[in-house]
């Protein structure tokens, strides 16, 4: 069976990571200073349609189903860096996938009150007793959701999940980051673990590449 077209969501999505470019040079994540020896561009991924809705369709199967077991008035997206998309892409396809409002946490922002953007007029806390599910890509130790947490507890907000659409099975939360920030492991959703998205690739870059040349 050619793992691209697999009946498994999270093998189909993995191929993806064949794509060229996706992998890039070293780089930081926000204001954490947690190096990466390699770094994901997800904004790659996301220009393919059969792609993107794969990561959307993923996202949307954990949302709903932490929205089942409890209320969640807001989904949102960590945008890690400036100048990236797949936070701003992601989100809006989520609202409509889900019918759940969205917000976008910017890590990137110097001043914690701006990480999340809300007009003056909803007050100091406009999240006040607001559920909201974290969402994002990628995570490497667990301690870049830290920041993202803590943006939402400051307007008045509650996180009562975490989904991770691909994340570092090497490292990630082994020093109990999420414990510091409130998040217990119920409570985090991890999709598909990296070591997985690479061996997928491998197998699947044969497939891709003429696909690819043929575009």
């Amino acid at each position: 069976m050619v793992l691209r077209w697999s009946e498994k969501l999270e093998d189909r999505f993995a191929a993806a990571f064949a794509i060229p470019g996706f992998y890039r040079a070293s780089s930081y994540i926000g204001d954490t200073g947690i190096p990466l020896e390699r770094y994901f561009d997800f904004d790659v991924i996301y220009r393919d349609p059969a792609f993107c809705r794969l990561a959307v369709e993923l996202l949307a199967r954990e949302v709903k189903g932490r929205a089942a077991k409890e209320r969640v008035d807001y989904i949102a997206f960590l945008e890690k860096q400036v100048n990236t998309t797949g936070a701003l892409i992601l989100a809006g396809a989520l609202t409509i996938h889900t019918g759940i409002s969205h917000l976008v946490v910017r890590l990137w922002k110097d001043i914690p009150q701006e990480r999340i953007k809300f007009p003056k007029e909803a007050g100091e806390y406009p999240l006040k007793d607001a559920n909201v599910v974290l969402l994002t890509d990628y995570v490497t130790t667990g301690r870049e959701l830290q920041p993202a947490v803590r943006a939402v507890q400051n307007l008045g907000g509650k996180v009562v999940g975490v989904v991770v659409l691909v994340w570092d099975d090497e490292r990630f939360n082994k020093r109990g980051e999420m414990s510091e920030v409130g998040i217990s492991e119920g409570m985090i959703n991890l999709v598909i673990p990296a070591s997985r998205t690479e061996q997928i690739a491998k197998e699947s870059k044969k497939v891709l590449d003429p696909i690819l040349a043929a575009r």
